[in-house]
């Protein structure tokens, strides 16, 4: 039987499994964010392009930190004996990561979202 410091062995090929889905999908998506928001900041001005840029930049930055992120998870899945160290240290990088870069990215597109789409009725009824 297992000790409660060892993660089962039934666990460790469904999260290879899973680590590997996620990583794929979360550099797709991190990437459409990065070529949405450049798109969306060549088709604005003003404000909403500086904050499209800006979430661009951070978003950018989400896959910087992501190969850090994810050798942490590599030695929780390898060593499988005393993993408390590596998920330590793996939780406070993953917290760092999102405080710093994912929630003002949200931000970013959030506030250049909302001065696009408040401009927009005024130019929409100022045609006639």
């Amino acid at each position: 039987m297992n000790s409660p410091r060892q993660i089962p062995s039934r666990v460790v090929p469904w999260f290879n499994r899973w680590f590997m889905l996620k990583t794929k999908g979360e550099l797709i998506l991190v990437v459409l964010t990065i070529v949405g928001g450049y798109t969306a900041c060549r088709g604005t001005s003003g404000r909403a392009c500086l904050m499209y840029l800006q979430g661009t930049l951070f978003a950018s930055c989400h896959l910087v930190l992501a190969p850090d992120i994810g050798r942490y998870i590599r030695k929780i899945v390898d060593n499988r004996m005393d993993t408390r160290g590596a998920l330590r240290l793996f939780l406070r990088r993953q917290t760092f990561r999102i405080l710093v870069v994912d929630i003002p990215a949200f931000f970013c597109f959030f506030e250049a979202f909302r001065h696009t789409t408040s401009a927009a009725p005024y130019y929409t009824f100022m045609v006639g």
